[in-house]
């Protein structure tokens, strides 16, 4: 007969060979639980534990004692989110899977207090140079060379400026797919393509409007 949660009421009796009238008693025996609470910021995913899903950034649940616990950290992906390993375990020796990001007590023997650690993706923006000309190209103010990138957290503002040389034009900004950009927010590696192409310069032309007798030594005047 169940009672109050955690207890149950048992009913013993008693009885020897002797046909002595039995005697019975009822004793209230106690099922041991213990709590695993389980802490993550919320904004950043979500937790499962034994395949319930919990959204609140805190989670209390009462397990009984000898059950298999698995904790399953589920970090927020179209955020940009990924799962960055688990802390403050408690009293017990669990097997954590980095794949499957999952912190798993084969039988629970006590309280256990356990953290689900999330970190933004980074990505990279790689500068790819075109043209016979030169300048100076910068990413979020930083100057960066032909080949060279920047790491920045997942759809962190990039802003690309490019500066010709004296002897050179700006042609074009592109991204990955071809747009013209001046500022990304990369959810994924990208690169940007920069080109500058040199500029020919001027040859002074002089005309000569009359034919005159010019002799060896002479300074030619206009």
């Amino acid at each position: 007969e169940f009672t109050e949660a955690g207890k149950v009421l048992v009913t013993i009796t008693y009885k020897d060979d002797k046909n002595v009238d039995p005697w019975t008693k009822t004793v209230k025996v106690e099922e041991t639980t213990h709590t695993v609470t389980v802490k993550w910021n919320k904004a950043q995913g979500s937790v499962k534990i034994n395949e319930k899903t919990y959204t609140s950034g805190t989670a209390n649940v009462e397990i009984e004692a000898g059950t298999k616990v698995v904790v399953q950290a589920v970090p927020s992906a179209d955020r940009g989110y990924v799962f960055d390993g688990f802390t403050g375990t408690s009293k017990e020796d669990g097997t954590v899977s980095e794949t499957a990001h999952t912190y798993t007590i084969d039988s629970l023997s006590g309280d256990v207090s356990i953290g689900v650690n999330f970190k933004l993706t980074q990505v990279t923006v790689t500068l790819n140079l075109e043209g016979n000309g030169n300048g100076t190209v910068k990413f979020n103010g930083t100057e960066v060379k032909d080949g060279e990138f920047i790491t920045v957290d997942f759809i962190a503002p990039v802003t690309i400026t490019a500066e010709p040389d004296s002897d050179s034009q700006l042609i074009f900004i592109k991204d990955s797919v071809g747009n013209d950009v001046t500022k990304v927010h990369p959810s994924d590696d990208i690169t940007i393509t920069v080109k500058f192409e040199s500029v020919q310069p001027e040859i002074a032309r002089i005309e000569v409007t009359q034919a005159k007798d010019i002799y060896v030594g002479q300074t030619l005047t206009s």
